[in-house]
C-alpha cells in the first residue's frame, strides 16, 4: 500500500466500485477529493481506506451488531451509503510500516465488508508510523487504544489480537452492549473508545434474578434488550461509564 500506483488504483477502486457517478454536492462529490490513507495523511484529515488491511484493535465483535448494521446498509441508495461512510469515518492510527488500526467502528468496517464493499472513509487519530513496533504498543495501551480482552472477556496479549475484521469471534454481551446504547441505556462520547465492553463485562457478570445467559442473548434477543435496560436504569449500573440513570427502579 506503500507505492504510489497502488494509492492510484485504491482511489480508483473506491470511487468505481462504490459510488455512482452523481451530480450533487454532497459526501460524494466530498469523497472524490480524498486521498488514499498514509504516511502523507495528517491527523484529524479524512482519507480513503481498504478495510482489508485494518488490523483490528479489539478482540471480538457483537455479531448481532454486525448483522443490523448490515442490514441497514443493505437498504441504502449509493448516495446515501456515499453519505453514511462520509459522516461516520473510521478513526485509526498509522503504526510502523504504515499500518492501520482502527481504534473505533469495527462493527461499520465488519458490516460494510459483509456487505459486499471493500473500501471506506477513515480519519486519522495519530501518526506513530516512526515508532518500533515495541513504542507503538506502549503507545496504544497507554491511549486506550487497544482493548486487549477476546470474547470472553479474557485478557489476551497484541500478538493474540484478530488479524482481520472478517477473523473477529462474536461476543453476544457487545451485541446486548451496543443495544442498550442505541436505546438510551448509556451515552457515549466520541472519544469514548471500546466503553461497549466495560457495559458488556457488566452484563456478562451479573449473577442470580438479573443474570443474562449467552442463550437469553442469542434466541431471546429484543425480550433480553428490555431486561437489561432496566438493569440499565437502576442502580445495579452506577459507577458505569456514560450512565444515564438516576438510581429511581432499585
Amino acid at each position: 500500500m506503500n507505492s504510489k500506483p497502488s494509492l492510484y488504483f485504491l482511489t480508483f477502486a473506491l470511487l468505481t466500485t462504490i459510488l455512482a457517478p452523481t451530480s450533487y454536492a454532497g459526501p460524494t462529490s466530498k469523497i472524490e477529493k480524498l486521498a488514499p490513507c498514509g504516511p502523507e495523511t495528517k491527523v484529524g484529515e479524512l482519507c480513503l481506506g481498504d478495510l482489508n488491511e485494518l488490523l483490528p484493535k479489539q478482540g471480538a465483535l457483537g455479531y448481532i451488531s454486525v448483522e443490523t448494521k448490515e442490514k441497514n446498509l443493505e437498504n441504502k441508495s449509493k448516495k446515501d451509503f456515499s453519505k453514511y461512510i462520509y459522516e461516520n469515518p473510521i478513526p485509526f492510527v498509522l503504526g510502523p510500516h504504515n499500518t492501520l488500526h482502527p481504534v473505533d467502528h469495527h462493527h461499520d468496517g465488519a458490516a460494510i465488508l459483509k456487505d459486499g464493499k471493500r473500501y471506506a472513509v477513515f480519519k486519522m487519530v495519530k501518526n506513530w508510523s516512526r515508532l518500533t513496533d515495541a513504542a507503538f504498543r506502549a503507545q496504544m495501551i497507554a491511549n486506550h487504544f487497544v482493548y486487549l480482552f477476546d470474547e470472553n472477556g479474557k485478557p489476551i496479549t497484541f500478538d493474540q489480537l484478530p488479524l482481520r475484521l472478517q477473523d473477529m469471534p462474536d461476543d453476544p454481551y457487545r451485541s446486548l452492549s451496543g443495544a442498550i446504547r442505541d436505546a438510551g441505556g448509556y451515552t457515549k462520547k466520541e472519544t469514548d473508545y471500546f466503553i461497549e465492553f466495560i457495559w458488556a463485562n457488566f452484563y456478562r457478570d451479573l449473577k442470580g434474578d438479573n443474570a443474562i445467559s449467552r442463550e437469553d442473548i442469542d434466541h431471546h434477543f429484543k425480550k433480553t434488550v428490555k431486561k437489561a435496560l432496566k438493569i440499565a436504569h437502576s442502580s445495579l449500573s452506577r459507577g458505569l461509564p456514560g450512565r444515564t440513570c438516576t438510581d429511581k427502579m432499585h
